[in-house]
């Protein structure tokens, strides 16, 4: 039996045999691998560190990694659930007393402690960008926020690229596509949607002008006097905004634009000053923040000056098209709905929405920033004479000054580029399958529809259980579906059919005769408002008469859209309106005097007499019938007519043209019939 000692010293001798394995597997483990990638060029797969980065498992692996975040969350430890409960109830508490800088600094501290889950980025952000900015009465600080709630989910995105090695050795790394689709939504939302989008999107481009280029002192003579040389520069360089300004947010005299210059010194910017002269800051640092992206940089670019044409939708399409980046590949051509197989270390799929709208953002962006120019009137590369249609607050009296006239800013050139991405989204995705192609598929999977169903819509056959034939029938099948199911969802029809029709040029001649009919209608112009009202009408349903075919004859695919019937049926009305307003009384009066003529010889007599007079002095002569026929209002050539009765019919209710009768309470039968419900 061994003693006490000798155990003793068996017990130290074993402690001691562990502790020198322990350093060795330390050492093997820690320097083997330095010493195998210097003589393999490459590094050793074995290594604890090298397993880590490769499953993302450490810090660096999952993000960008923050050192007092770190410390933070270290020193809680198992609390940290806790700490970071009290602290949310804390924000939401301090959101109700309005303290904003309180609310600011414990949201960062929330996303300190929870740096890689993505509720808090998104949720926090959102209430910064929405429910706090609208809580603030000056625009301004509306845009003070809606920048924070931007910023701080941008600071997310980045501290959550997660990074890898590749089997060849080769590093990456995969950004999170929630996140930076969420950045692009907040551009195209707060800045193209929102009730003060004027003006955000106003500010918004004063924060991408170098500050010493859009100094009001600099554009002043003295304290009462603009410099209009100084101020003829600017509007030349800044065309897009100095126009919103004017049109849409009252600036009509240059002193004005000078004004909102002022009032906006102090805003977020993607410039500093670093011994006294202004530069971009760093990316991460700018407002605008952009995307650092190899599939943007050539146009929207974090590291140079933006063009005058600039805009939100330019911001919402780089994060757009950046957040394509981490999803993994399709195959060209196949319709597909779901999740592909892919490796869940080296590719992402988002939340929300589903894939298939997700990869549409892109093409989606362009036809944004194609809108918007058209809507402000900018159409083709002529620019923007600053003076046309005005008669009094004219900038440059003295002489005829355009600016613009720049293929930037032309609208039309705009739609061909959007057009363009729309195509590649169909092929790429299998939207645009020709007829025969679609006739094949359908051969293809009358085996599957025989044995499983023509209408099956859940069997999911496993390739290696079947036939090549059945396989190759399942295909067919499951491609239909899946196209019907992403046309469905997708709308794809719509923004193609438009994008078509809208480069064409004679489009652009229509919505630019609208355009300029609109404001001169609105400013008294009203004759030559008609004319040009007109020549659009002309454009849109062609000519019998010359025999020249219209917009809706040659892009019948557009015309079909409820859409664009809808809006093009409102200008309708407008110039209907018109025409009532100048040559209603004149008609009502012709009208009159021909049926009191025919009254006085007709058996009715009073009656007669009577009715021929409701023409001219009935109270709401609009309540009577039209006396005017606008162009929409017949048919085409196959006898069909140019607005279904259904879009007439919402534009109408819309206009209080026709008034629907309040709904009867239900009875045991349900409402009577014909009536409303």
């Amino acid at each position: 039996m061994k003693t006490s000692a000798e155990l003793q010293q068996q017990t130290f001798i074993r402690k001691l045999s562990y502790f020198g394995l322990i350093v060795v597997l330390f050492s093997v483990m820690t320097f083997s691998g330095t010493l195998y990638a210097r003589l393999a060029g490459r590094p050793a797969n074995w290594t604890v560190t090298n397993q880590g980065q490769q499953l993302q498992l450490t810090d660096s692996g999952r993000g960008e990694a923050d050192l007092a975040g770190s410390t933070f969350r270290l020193a809680l430890s198992g609390s940290r659930g806790f700490a970071i409960a009290i602290i949310w109830q804390v924000t939401i508490d301090a959101q109700k007393k309005h303290e904003w800088d309180e609310v600011e600094l414990l949201v960062n501290t929330i996303t300190k402690l929870q740096p890689h889950f993505l509720t808090p980025w998104l949720f926090q952000s959102w209430n910064l960008a929405y429910n706090v900015s609208v809580e603030s009465d000056r625009v301004r600080d509306k845009y003070f926020y809606i920048s924070r709630g931007i910023e701080l989910l941008a600071d997310g995105e980045r501290i959550n690229r997660a990074r890898g090695i590749e089997a060849n050795g080769q590093p990456y790394e995969v950004g999170n596509p929630d996140m930076r689709f969420w950045v692009g939504f907040y551009y195209a939302n707060k800045f193209g949607q929102s009730d003060e989008q004027n003006t955000l999107r106003s500010l918004l481009q004063l924060s991408c002008i170098d500050p010493s280029k859009r100094d009001p002192n600099m554009l002043m003579r003295d304290k009462r006097e603009v410099d209009m040389d100084a101020f003829r520069e600017f509007v030349r360089r800044n065309p897009v905004l100095c126009r919103r300004l004017r049109n849409n947010v009252r600036a009509r005299e240059p002193k004005d634009v000078v004004a909102f210059l002022e009032e906006s010194l102090k805003i977020p910017t993607r410039y500093e000053e670093v011994d006294g002269r202004w530069q971009l800051k760093r990316p991460e640092s700018q407002f605008p923040v952009l995307p650092v992206s190899a599939s943007t940089e050539a146009e929207v670019s974090p590291y140079q000056e933006f063009a005058g044409n600039f805009d939100s939708y330019h911001c919402a399409w780089a994060w757009h098209s950046n957040a394509q980046e981490p999803l993994p590949p399709v195959e060209k051509g196949k319709p597909a709905a779901g999740v592909p197989k892919y490796d869940p270390l080296r590719f992402r799929m988002p939340r929300s929405p589903a894939s298939i709208i997700f990869r549409q953002q892109p093409a989606r962006g362009l036809s944004y920033i194609a809108e918007r120019l058209q809507k402000e009137g900018w159409f083709d590369d002529q620019g923007w004479e600053v003076d046309a249609d005005r008669q009094t607050d004219q900038w440059f009296p003295e002489e005829k000054l355009i600016v613009g006239n720049d293929p930037r800013y032309s609208s039309l050139a705009a739609w061909e580029k959007a057009h363009g991405r729309w195509n590649e989204h169909g092929i790429e995705h299998g939207f645009l399958l020709s007829e025969a192609e679609i006739r094949n598929l359908n051969t293809d999977a009358e085996l599957f529809r025989k044995t499983f169903g023509s209408d099956n819509t859940t069997t999911e056959l496993i390739r290696e259980q079947v036939t090549d034939e059945m396989w190759k029938s399942f295909d067919a099948h499951k491609q239909l579906r899946d196209l019907e199911v992403n046309r469905q969802m997708t709308n794809f029809r719509h923004f193609l059919y438009r994008s078509e029709a809208e480069s064409d040029e004679r489009t652009m001649q229509m919505r630019r005769a609208l355009y300029h009919a609109e404001r001169l209608n609105k400013t008294g112009n009203h004759k030559p408002a008609i004319r040009l009202y007109g020549e659009a009408f002309d454009l849109m349903i062609g000519n019998r008469t010359t025999g020249k075919e219209g917009i809706f004859e040659k892009y019948p695919d557009f015309r079909k859209d409820t859409t664009i019937q809808e809006e093009l049926l409102e200008k309708h009305i407008d110039y209907l309106i018109l025409l009532e307003s100048q040559n209603g009384p004149m008609l009502r009066s012709y009208f009159t005097s021909q049926n009191a003529i025919a009254a006085s010889t007709s058996p009715a007599g009073a009656a007669s007499l009577y009715s021929s007079l409701l023409y001219q002095y009935y109270a709401r002569p609009r309540e009577l019938p039209d006396l005017f026929l606008g162009p929409l209002d017949g048919v085409d050539r196959n006898d069909r007519p140019w607005i279904t009765l259904g879009s007439a019919y919402n534009i109408k209710v819309r206009r209080g043209l026709i008034k629907v009768p309040n709904e009867a309470p239900e009875g045991p039968g349900g409402p009577p019939p014909g009536s409303p419900h």
